[in-house]
C-alpha cells in the first residue's frame, strides 16, 4: 500500500508515490467534502490513465443523511468526466466500523480485475527512496515499471550513469531472487557507483536510459486549466523525477482548456523518458496541475512550427504504430543498421522488433544483407547511398 499525502503543499510527494500504481483508494471526508487538492489528485490519476479504484467517503458518522447524500452527488459529478467514472463509491466510518468490511470486499473485487503487468521489455525502476543500511550499504526502493530485476544483475543509475550490481532484492519485505514489473521493490546495490543513487533518479538496464533535453509530446490540457500560451514555463513530472522546461506548441499560438495538440518540451535539466511514457505538467506558478503528456520521441531534432510533415510524423507516433517507428529510425539513419542498433535506437528489446522486421522484409518495405555474420537492414530509398 502506498499512502500519498493529500495536502496541496505535498502534491509533489504525491506525484512521486503515484508513479507506477495500478489501482487507487480515493478518499473524501464527509465532513469536509470535495477539497481543491481532492480535485487535483483526481486530475493526476486521470492524466496517468489509472482507471481502477474504489472511492471511500469517510467520517460518515459525523454527518446526517442529507449531508452524506450531498457529498455522494458531489463525488459522482467529480468522477463523471474522468478515468474513475465507474469506480464504486462507499460511505464508511472507522469509528463505528460502518461498511468497513464491505470496503475490504470491494477492494478485493476491483483488485481482481487489475491486469498483471507484462514482464517484457527493459527493466526500469524510478527511485522514491535511497538510504544506507549498516552491513548492507546502499538500498533503493521504487515500483518496478517494466521487465524484471534479478540478483547479480548489472544495472545503471541515472543521472550519474554509474554501473552497479544487484546484491539483494526484497518485495514487500521478503527476500526474492527476481522482482517483476508492478512490484514494490527494494534493491541492495553493490559497487562504488551505488553511492551516486538519488531520490528522483532511475535504475535501469545498462545503456537503456539517455538524457533528453528535448522531447516530442502529445499534450492534453485540463478543461479546468487556463489557456496555455507558446513558450510557457512548466514543471514536468516523470516517474519520481521533476524538471523545469518550456513548451513549444507546434501548430498554434495558444492551447485552449480541454484541447490537445503536438508540442515539443525544451528542458532546463534532462529527463530519461521512453516513448509512450506519461508525464504530468504543472504550472510554474502557481504550482497546480494543468495537463498531461505522452512521450512520442525522447530524442527529436528541433522542429520548426507549422510544418505539416512534422505534424504528420507525430500523428503516426501518437497512433502507437511501432512498425512505423522502426521505419522512421531507418529513414533518419540513412544507412544500414543491425537489429541490435535498431533496438538501441528504439529503446526496445530486439525480440519485440523482430516480427516487424520479418514482415517488412517479406513485403519489400526494407532490405537486408549479411555483413560479417550480422544482418543489416535499410530502406530501399537509401540504397543509392550505400
Amino acid at each position: 500500500l502506498i499512502d500519498v499525502p493529500g495536502h496541496e503543499k505535498f502534491v509533489k510527494n504525491m506525484l512521486a508515490g503515484v508513479a507506477g500504481i495500478d489501482m487507487v483508494l480515493f478518499v473524501v471526508a464527509a465532513d469536509e467534502g470535495v477539497m481543491p487538492q481532492t480535485v487535483e489528485h483526481l486530475h493526476i490519476l486521470h492524466l496517468l490513465g489509472i482507471n481502477k479504484g474504489v472511492v471511500a467517503i469517510t467520517k460518515c458518522d459525523l454527518v446526517d443523511a442529507e449531508r452524506l447524500e450531498l457529498i455522494r452527488e458531489q463525488v459522482a459529478e467529480l468522477l463523471a468526466p474522468t478515468s474513475l467514472a465507474d469506480a464504486p463509491v462507499i460511505a464508511v466510518s472507522s469509528v463505528t466500523g460502518e461498511n468497513i468490511e464491505e470496503l475490504r470486499s470491494l477492494l478485493d473485487e476491483v483488485a481482481a480485475t487489475v491486469p498483471e503487468r507484462p514482464c517484457v521489455g527493459h527493466c526500469r525502476l524510478p527511485l522514491d527512496r535511497v538510504f544506507s543500511k549498516a552491513g548492507f550499504g546502499t538500498v533503493v526502493t521504487g515500483t518496478l515499471w517494466a521487465g524484471k530485476l534479478e540478483n547479480g544483475q548489472k544495472v545503471q543509475l541515472w543521472p550519474s550513469g554509474g554501473l552497479a550490481r544487484v546484491r539483494g532484492l526484497q518485495v514487500h519485505g521478503d527476500a526474492v531472487e527476481t522482482a517483476l514489473a508492478g512490484q514494490r521493490t527494494a534493491v541492495n546495490l553493490a559497487g562504488p557507483a551505488a553511492e551516486s543513487a538519488q531520490r528522483g533518479g532511475w535504475l535501469a538496464e545498462p545503456g537503456l536510459l539517455r538524457e533528453s533535453f528535448r522531447i516530442d509530446i502529445e499534450l492534453r490540457l485540463l478543461a479546468t486549466a487556463r489557456p496555455l500560451t507558446q513558450r510557457s514555463r512548466l514543471r514536468i513530472h516523470h516517474g519520481t523525477s521533476e524538471a523545469l522546461g518550456r513548451v513549444n506548441l507546434l501548430d498554434r499560438e495558444e492551447l485552449k482548456p480541454g484541447e490537445s495538440c503536438f508540442a515539443q518540451l525544451q528542458l532546463e535539466t534532462p529527463l530519461p523518458p521512453l516513448r509512450g511514457d506519461r508525464m504530468i505538467l504543472r504550472a510554474y506558478s502557481p504550482m497546480i496541475t494543468i495537463g498531461g503528456a505522452t512521450v512520442l520521441d525522447a530524442d527529436p531534432p528541433r522542429h520548426k512550427r507549422y510544418q505539416q510533415l512534422v505534424l504528420d510524423a507525430l500523428a503516426k507516433k501518437a497512433a502507437g504504430d511501432d512498425g512505423e517507428n522502426l521505419l522512421d529510425l531507418l529513414r533518419q539513419a540513412g544507412a544500414p543498421l543491425s537489429s541490435e542498433a535498431l533496438a538501441q535506437a528504439a529503446q526496445a528489446p530486439q525480440a519485440e522488433l523482430m516480427p516487424y522486421l520479418t514482415d517488412f522484409l517479406a513485403s519489400g518495405r526494407i532490405c537486408s544483407l549479411d555483413v560479417d555474420g550480422e544482418t543489416q537492414y535499410w530502406l530501399p530509398e537509401t540504397e543509392e547511398m550505400l
